[in-house]
C-alpha cells in the first residue's frame, strides 16, 4: 500500500528541525519548537518536560534537572529511544505525523500519527508533543497544516 502524505497538497508545511527547550520563566516553560519550510515555526507549549530532557538525550544535549530525571532517573521516553526493537519497529510501521488541529476552546493542537504496514493504513489521534517524539526517534517526517504556523505567527 503506497502511502500518500499531506504534503502533497500544499496545504501542509515540512518540519525541517525540532528544538525542545525550557522557555525562560519563573518557573520556565518547557516547549518543542518546531521549526518549518518557509522560514516559519509552530510552538508546541506546556508539553511533558520528559520528553524535551528525552528529545535533547537523543541529540547529545544535556537538559536534564537535578530531582526531576536526568542521570539518575530515567523516564519511559528515555527507555523507548535507547529500545533498539521500539525504534524498529516504529520505523517500519510510522509512515509520517501530521499536526492539524488546534481546538479553539482549549486551545490545545491535536495531531495524527500515521502507521502502515503495507497493506493497512491506519491514523491515531494523538498528543502533539507524544507523536513528534516518535516521529523524531524514527526519523520519520512531520507535516504542520500551513495555516495553523500562520495563526501562531499572526499571535506572537
Amino acid at each position: 500500500m503506497d502511502v500518500h502524505t499531506p504534503y502533497e497538497t500544499g496545504e501542509y508545511l515540512k518540519v525541517v528541525d525540532i528544538e525542545a527547550l525550557i522557555a525562560p520563566g519563573d518557573p520556565g516553560v518547557p516547549v518543542i519548537l518546531l521549526h518549518l519550510e518557509e522560514g516559519l515555526s509552530l510552538t508546541l507549549y506546556y508539553v511533558p518536560f520528559e520528553i524535551v530532557e528525552a528529545i535533547n538525550r537523543v541529540k547529545g544535549i544535556d537538559s536534564s534537572l537535578e530531582g526531576v530525571v536526568g542521570e539518575d532517573r530515567e523516564s519511559i521516553y528515555d527507555i523507548l529511544a535507547q529500545h533498539e526493537d521500539f525504534v524498529r519497529i516504529l520505523t517500519d510501521d510510522l509512515a509520517y505525523v501530521v499536526i492539524d488541529e488546534l481546538n479553539p476552546d482549549t486551545m490545545l493542537f491535536t495531531a495524527r500519527a500515521v502507521f502502515s504496514n503495507g497493506f493497512t493504513k491506519i491514523e491515531r489521534r494523538m498528543i502533539p508533543s507524544h507523536a513528534v517524539f516518535l516521529a523524531f526517534i524514527s526519523n520519520k517526517p512531520i507535516y504542520v497544516l500551513r495555516r495553523l504556523a500562520l495563526e501562531q505567527s499572526e499571535e506572537i
